[in-house]
């Protein structure tokens, strides 16, 4: 998703966030971060302007970067990210709503 977003110029990285969360051990995938509330309203307006077919256009970069986990050649092998994606977009809507900042950690 991350790959699909920043090959897309998503202003907001909403898979890894962008501001630290101060001295914090590396709890999986790096270290927790976070994104203030200004960005996760950003985030949330993009993202509704934006459909995951809109993201699987042009697609075939997938290939030659050699995403893991691999098997990016059929289309089809994209479609599970459709649901991940719409969960993300109603889940920034919805923080950006109350107004929240979002805490982003990959484990």
């Amino acid at each position: 998703m991350d790959f699909l977003l920043q090959r897309s110029g998503f202003p907001v990285s909403v898979i890894h966030g962008e501001e630290s969360l101060g001295d914090t051990d590396d709890w999986g995938y790096g270290a927790p971060r976070y994104l203030p509330a200004d960005r996760v309203r950003l985030a949330a307006e993009k993202l509704s302007c934006l459909t995951y077919d809109q993201l699987l256009d042009g697609v075939e970069p997938l290939v030659a970067a050699e995403i893991y986990p691999l098997g990016w050649e059929d289309r089809s092998s994209l479609e599970w990210g459709g649901d991940w994606f719409a969960g993300l977009a109603q889940y920034f809507a919805a923080a950006a709503q109350a107004g929240h900042a979002v805490i982003v950690w990959l484990d």
